[in-house]
């Protein structure tokens, strides 16, 4: 983990008139105390303002700063917010888009506000200490070295593990540290008068409504080109190189093509995986044929898989490290001086409707999204207690499956650089989430507006079908003579393929284990040294021990994932505090 730097801040806040406080090695920001930490180089919004008795700290980018200071009269971002905050009061990051967190101090209210973005994508970690403060930090591996500065003793909750267990990534705002919790999306923290609140100023809702095709497509269309001018415009704005994650799927294709057509051609595409799988070579044909430079990182044979610290240093140990080991070490590799935002189309699923598999909304159904159903009984209640809060299958899966797991993609990039998501612009993401379930199933709507304002990039294959994704192909592929030639295909594949890697897997991890003998002897000799340090109860050892020990991957780098995160961050910070 030493190749990374940690990134954001660390505030104290103060809940009763008694609470122990210190300065050493803090600044005074308002009544708090604030602890801020290298950031990295390149495109940034992140800054301290004050003005009369309000002051903020923003961290991360802020897509639409250009506008809000216009539309507000300002001459800087900070002065921006702070009339936000008092047009809007606590509502007042609404009125933000990109990924950004931060807190406002009103000392004339005497009242602290902790805000994270609308869909999570810069996280805030939050726990209260017995003797009075509230604990804040962007990164879970500094609330968890806080927790121990502060006299907490770490614990684990034992649900958060069979999340991890089940799901791979937490159901809800719980972490593996019992009483320390994610700030969950579009909230804010409202402290005053000695206690803390949350408060929902964003609300993702998918309650269809009557829309034409033409509406959908077209609507769709101008939103997302919105989207993508803002991100690329910040590049411009820091006079950084353009950066684009690309691989053989549709939703970064789009980001690409719609950057090109807006004129932002100074753009490096980046893939990485196995040498000669179809992502990759899809990935390179279109940057060739749109004359971009393209980084292609091979991690041929899985080591990358070897460090499993890394990866969960970047997501607090909230998600499997495999969804991150990948990314994290193609990161790591690369210099970033130049390069601006790291431009992707991560979750694009909460806009292409790619949740929906019916002509209308499902109940939610938890099965469907766990990477393993052996331990599902053990957080039955806990399971049934999120379907209540959530109207149908949609909606569950973006709050959990996407906000809670997918965001993975967006978490390994920040100790290295800012990141831009254009499909969760919440512009975009508010009005495609209302277009009918029919829309939305197949993700048709979005195929429709690719053939009609991007009919070039449907000449690359898409690597999901094995087809041109054009509403041809999507007719063709909903029926069942398409859907016996997929399955007969695939078994092909696995077949032809037990010797070398699958082309159609870019992280083909399962034969990876299976063909790296080193590899797979190199995890299992790290699981054994992991669970005899492990402190938990013997039921959720055993557990791990099943889950290790079966035929899944998966389930191996599941018990490996909690094991370590539980070692990193429940035992060791403890234990170097104490030393």
């Amino acid at each position: 983990m030493n190749n990374i730097s940690p990134y954001g801040f660390d505030a104290v806040i103060p809940l009763t008139n008694g609470a122990r406080m210190t300065s050493r090695g803090w600044d005074n920001f308002g009544s708090s105390l604030l602890r801020t930490r290298d950031r990295i180089s390149g495109v940034s919004d992140t800054m301290r303002y004050s003005a009369d008795l309000c002051s903020v700290l923003l961290d991360g980018v802020v897509t639409n700063s250009y506008e809000l200071v216009n539309e507000m009269a300002c001459t800087n971002l900070g002065s921006a917010i702070i009339k936000l905050y008092d047009k809007y009061g606590k509502n007042f990051p609404n009125y933000l888009r990109g990924n950004f967190c931060g807190f406002l101090v009103d000392e004339s209210k005497k009242t602290t506000i902790i805000f994270t973005n609308h869909f999570g994508a810069r996280p805030i970690f939050y726990s209260q200490d017995r003797e009075g403060v509230l604990l804040i930090s962007t990164d879970f591996a500094s609330l968890s070295r806080l927790l121990a500065e502060w006299g907490c003793t770490n614990t684990l909750d034992e649900t958060a593990a069979y999340y991890l267990l089940s799901f791979g990534y937490m159901l809800d705002r719980r972490t593996l540290i019992a009483g320390a919790f994610k700030l969950n999306p579009g909230s804010v923290l409202v402290v005053q008068s000695g206690s803390f609140d949350m408060h929902r100023y964003y609300k993702y809702d998918n309650e269809s409504r009557e829309m034409s095709e033409r509406q959908a497509v077209d609507g769709f269309y101008e939103r997302f080109m919105q989207a993508v001018a803002r991100g690329f415009k910040k590049d411009v704005e820091f006079g950084r190189r353009h950066i684009s994650l690309l691989s053989g799927g549709l939703d970064s294709r789009l980001v690409i093509f719609a950057a090109h057509s807006l004129g932002f051609r100074d753009l490096l595409t980046l893939s990485f995986g196995q040498s000669g799988c179809y992502d990759v070579e899809i990935a390179k044909a279109i940057s060739v044929d749109l004359r971009l430079d393209h980084l292609f990182l091979p991690l041929d044979g899985g080591d990358y898989l070897r460090d499993i610290a890394t990866p969960l240093y970047c997501n607090g140990g909230l998600i499997i490290y495999s969804g991150a080991a990948h990314a994290v070490r193609a990161y790591s590799r690369m210099d970033w001086g130049a390069l601006g935002l790291l431009h992707n189309g991560n979750l694009a699923d909460i806009s292409h409707g790619d949740y929906v598999d019916d002509i209308k909304h499902t109940p939610p159904s938890a099965k469907f999204w766990a990477y393993s159903t052996r331990l599902l009984y053990k957080i039955a209640e806990n399971i049934e207690a999120e379907y209540k809060k959530y109207p149908n299958q949609e909606s569950f899966a973006v709050h959990t499956r996407g906000i809670n797991g997918i965001m993975n993609g967006s978490y390994s990039a920040l100790p290295f650089c800012e990141t831009d998501e254009p499909f969760m612009d919440v512009d975009l993401v508010d009005f495609c989430s209302k277009f009918p379930p029919v829309l939305k199933k197949g993700e048709k709507a979005f195929l429709m507006m690719i053939e009609k304002y991007f009919p070039k990039s449907t000449m690359y294959p898409w690597q999901r079908w094995g087809l041109r994704p054009t509403m041809r192909n999507y007719r063709l592929t909903s029926g069942f003579a398409y859907k016996v030639f997929k399955r007969l295909r695939l078994e092909y594949l696995a077949i032809s393929h037990k010797k070398k890697p699958p082309r159609f897997d870019m992280n083909p991890m399962g034969h990876w284990i299976r063909t790296n003998k080193d590899l797979a002897s190199a995890l299992l000799t790290r699981y054994q040294i992991l669970r005899r340090a492990s402190e938990c109860s013997e039921h959720l050892l055993r557990d791990c021990d099943a889950m290790a020990s079966g035929d899944s991957p998966i389930e191996l780098m599941q018990a490996l994932t909690f094991l370590e995160a539980e070692r990193e961050f429940v035992l060791k910070q403890d234990r170097v505090v104490n030393k």
